[in-house]
């Protein structure tokens, strides 16, 4: 028995090689999906970034101008902590993206996969260190910058949710 699911017996043996081709095909397309799987990724990363580039810098600019001037004030204190987080969200995709698109350029395919696998989904750490290994500052440093705009709202955003007056029941 193997692994409980197939049982090979003596009495059938086309049947066992039947059931063993019948689990590589489906091995086979397990693998090509995933491969699609990638290069769609890629595709789409490289036709949303510039749309996603704009979005974030929009985002930005709401965070700053808008948002961060209302969490001085108590009653929308809890709007703004929202806003942020929100906030932090389109603008960690954007990150995500670039890292993407910078992980595929220097690494390939197989470096994305990589990490993926290494860094539970995203490629954020992957891209930074394909960066740092081959010299490209200027991508370290955008990387660097994004991860601070994803985070510094995101973090305040919690701290506002938190000492905000008004709770959701």
């Amino acid at each position: 028995m193997l692994g409980g699911y197939v049982s090979l017996s003596r009495t059938s043996p086309f049947k066992d090689i039947h059931d063993i081709l019948l689990y590589l095909l489906i091995l086979c397309g397990i693998f090509v999906l995933a491969t699609l799987w990638l290069y769609g990724v890629v595709w789409v990363s490289e036709k949303l970034y510039p749309s996603l580039l704009n979005l974030a810098q929009v985002t930005l600019a709401v965070v700053l101008c808008l948002l961060l001037p209302m969490a001085f004030f108590t009653k929308t204190r809890l709007w703004s902590g929202f806003g942020m987080i929100i906030g932090s969200y389109i603008i960690g995709l954007s990150l995500w993206v670039l890292s993407v698109l910078v992980t595929i350029k220097i690494w390939g395919v197989g470096g994305f996969l990589i990490g993926l696998l290494l860094s539970a989904g995203t490629v954020v750490p992957v891209a930074f260190l394909a960066s740092v290994l081959n010299g490209l500052w200027s991508s370290v440093g955008d990387l660097l910058f994004g991860v601070l705009i994803t985070l510094a709202p995101r973090l305040l955003g919690g701290y506002l949710l938190a000492r905000s007056e008004t709770t959701i029941q």
